[in-house]
Parts: C-alpha cells; structure tokens; sequence
C-alpha cells in the first residue's frame, strides 16, 4: 500500500520541543558506559581481541583516493568507486573488471576525478557522481553508458525512484542544485527537472544521498528529501516541485547523513552551540513524511559537554541507533528511551571521522574510522577484531575516511578504504533486519525508502 503524504502545517521548534521550548533532557542512566578502542603500541595490525573473527582476504587497488561506499550487485558481484575507476570485484577479492581501463566500446570518455559511490538501478546500470560536475552511469559490463553535466560536484550518492518504465535518477550537487534525471537507454540521459541557480537548496550539506520516500496523496509521484544544515526539505520527484520544509529549531545546525525508520520518520544528526567548527551540544532530530518534528525530538546525546560532530548516523536493532563522530568516537544510542547507551572511543584520541557504522542482525556492530582503522564488535560494544591499513601503505592515512561497510547474507563484511578492500569474518548473520540498515538502506545503495534490504 503507497504511504500517503499530507501537505500539513510546519512545526514550529517551541511546540516541538520541551514544554519551555527548550531540548529535551537525556534519561538518567547513572554511570557513564565507555569503551576504548584503538591500536596499543606493540600489537599487530591484524588482531582478533576475542571471538572467532578472521581476516578473509586484503585486495589492493590500482587506484586510491576518496573512500567510497561498496554496493553489491546480483551474482555476488561489488562495485567500488575510486579515484577516475569504477572496479567490479568478486565476493572473494578478484578484480573482475575495471572502468575505463576494460571498456573496449570506448563510448564514453573518462572522467577525470574522483568517482563517489555507486548505486545500482533496473538492469544493473550503476549511476554515480563525480568530482568533475558530472552525473556518470556504467553499464552492468563495465561499457560507460553515460555522463552528463550538472551545475557543481556530486560527492552524494545519487538516489533512484521506483516509477515508470525509464529509470530516474535524483542527484544533489554540493552546491545545492537538484535534478531528476531520466535514463533513456546509451548515451540518452535527459534532465527532466532541475532546480540551480536562485531554486537550489539554499545551505546544502555536501556528499548527502537524497531519500526517496513515500509517494504523493494523489499517488503521481514518489518523493525526494533533501537535507541542508538549516532545514530539511522535501520535493516531488517528477518536477521537483517543494512540498514542504522543516526549518531546524533555533540554534541548531544538520550534521549527517539521513535514515528512514519503519514509520517513513526521517532521522539526522545536528548540532548546537559551536566551537571552533564543532559543537558542544548534540541532538538526533526525526521528523515525519509530511515535515512534523515527531513527539520527544529533538532528542538531547549527552556526551558530556565533548565538543565534536555528529557526521554519521544509521538504523541498529532494538530502538538503537549508531552515531560516527568527529572526534568522540561511536556512539550506541538508545532512540526509544533517549538515553546514550554506550560510547567507544579512540585510543590515545588516535582514531577520528567515523564512517557510517553498520549493525548485523545478530548485534555485531561494523565501522571504519580515519585515518586507517576498521573495527567489528559486539553488541555490547566489545572489540572483536581491529584492522590497521596503514601497515600495508603508509601514504593511505592521508587519503582515506573508511567506507560504510557492505555486510553479505553469510555474514561477510566488507571494507573499502583509500585503495584497498578488506573482507573479515565473525558471524554468519547477515544485514540488521530494520528499515535502513547501512548506507543509501540497502546493498544496492538506491536510497529508497521501497527497497527491500
């Protein structure tokens, strides 16, 4: 059944907030909770802690540059993005192909800069943004099929509708320009809406995968949400036409990326009170399908005065959810109860900018962390297995912040960080089985509320 978008009043952030206007307090859960992680001087980069982790296989790249999230196609295939090169490898770490270095139809030129992550759409074409002002799609055969330009850089994933029998594609450039573009088959991209210039999103968050979400009250049109750091917005996917905006409650500024839960509820980091370029006070705002800030939002992360920034947050199991922080480390928080359940953090502040972390159905928690770490732990926020890449290329600490991580139905995690893929192993479950649960809401990378995991 489509969920039905209303176009409702906006809330205003003094009837959304406490009954003084004011954020709400955490729950009191006595004790702080930390743990430390991080590489003690003397241990090997390859550690299991406890369990029965293992290091599957290490592939290195041709090419490095910006860490990019995997996506997995159909047959066991992983597609990484890279510096110029988009690389097909297998589940078991072969280099199956790679754009354009193996494109023998040539039909589209290289782009180059730095390709960003690659979402999978109908007949397994992979579209992509780029550092180049261009929006590139790939063909399932690694043949490039298309590029076309757009008013600034694409470093957010684009983000793919379901509707109608050509494929559409949502892309925010970092300098707020918005586009549906529809795929006409090889060498046919065509820009059906567009919003630049004077209609761009003013104050855009750079390197934000738009959602699609639940369509239109009249059923036309699935919608597209976009997240700027002074308010969250949402447009009609078919003409790009605003259907409302949530202004950010006064003092606050968005600082991650966006999740979808069960009930359509659009979740982001913010930040309060700013020092130095980070911030002293931390919230996770949710808002609904038709722009309402939900009841007990927003919600107050207690981090004890820490001066940081939320810049990553994704859906975990039982009403959790996992906050990646500049400076501060990880953060399992409790959204249900709004109380901070444990945080982990750098070692000797040796480890900052965690990526989009990602839980397992059976709790084990995945994340990589700069300059060149990637992690898995338990539940309980125990640390089971630990990877430093710097050992194998020193110069990567200056290239990297480690990907989200792709989690396979048996259980296999996967890395991607600067040049170099990393699978590991410590459990046969597979992905958490929730509404959003890793980058773009499932492996394709699509950004659609619709898609199933």
């Amino acid at each position: 059944m489509k969920v039905l978008l209303a176009l409702l009043p906006l809330c205003l952030a003094s009837a959304c907030s406490g009954d003084d206007g004011g954020m709400l307090p955490p729950t009191d859960t006595g004790e702080e909770k930390e743990t430390r992680f991080g590489k003690p001087d003397g241990e090997d980069s390859d550690a299991t802690a406890s369990g029965p982790c293992s290091s599957l296989w290490n592939l290195s790249l041709p090419t490095g540059g910006a860490s990019t999230h995997p996506a997995l196609g159909k047959g066991g295939v992983v597609y990484v993005a890279a510096s110029e090169a988009l690389y097909a490898v297998s589940t078991d770490g072969k280099l199956m192909w790679a754009w354009p270095a193996d494109d023998t139809e040539g039909k589209v030129p290289p782009v180059e800069a730095q390709l960003y992550t690659p979402v999978i759409g109908k007949e397994g074409v992979l579209y992509m943004g780029t550092g180049l002002q261009k929006l590139l799609a790939i063909n399932k055969n690694g043949s490039g099929r298309f590029t076309i330009d757009l008013d600034g850089d694409v470093t957010g994933a684009p983000a793919l509708p379901k509707g109608g029998k050509d494929q559409l594609i949502v892309a925010m450039t970092d300098s707020g320009a918005l586009y549906t573009v529809k795929d006409l088959g090889q060498n046919k991209p065509w820009i059906l809406a567009g919003r630049s210039g004077e209609k761009a999103v003013k104050d855009p968050v750079p390197g934000i995968q738009p959602i699609i979400g639940p369509w239109t009250q009249d059923g036309a049109s699935e919608t597209a949400f976009v997240l700027a750091r002074s308010a969250l917005h949402c447009f009609r996917v078919t003409d790009l036409e605003p259907l409302w905006s949530y202004p950010m409650p006064e003092g606050l500024v968005a600082t991650s990326n966006m999740v979808m839960d069960d009930e359509g509820h659009v979740l982001f980091g913010s930040g309060g009170t700013p020092v130095g370029g980070e911030y002293q006070t931390h919230y996770v705002l949710s808002v609904t399908a038709s722009g309402e800030l939900v009841d007990g939002f927003p919600a107050t992360v207690d981090l004890l005065g820490k001066v940081t920034t939320i810049v990553t947050l994704s859906q975990g199991i039982k009403d959790r959810i996992l906050l990646g922080t500049t400076t501060a480390g990880l953060i399992l928080y409790d959204v249900g109860s709004m109380y901070l359940y444990k945080t982990v953090t750098g070692q000797d502040q040796n480890i900052t900018d965690v990526a989009q972390p990602i839980q397992s159905d059976d709790g084990h928690v995945y994340f990589g962390a700069f300059p060149s770490f990637v992690y898995a732990l338990t539940e309980q926020a125990e640390v089971l297995w630990y990877k430093d890449l710097d050992e194998l290329d020193p110069s990567i600490g200056a290239q990297l912040r480690p990907s989200s991580p792709l989690i396979l139905s048996d259980g296999t995690v996967i890395f991607h960080a600067g040049y170099f893929l990393v699978a590991a192993h410590c459990t046969d479950s597979g992905p958490a089985n929730v509404a959003w649960p890793r980058f773009g809401g499932n492996d394709q990378n699509t950004g659609n509320y619709s898609d199933p995991e």
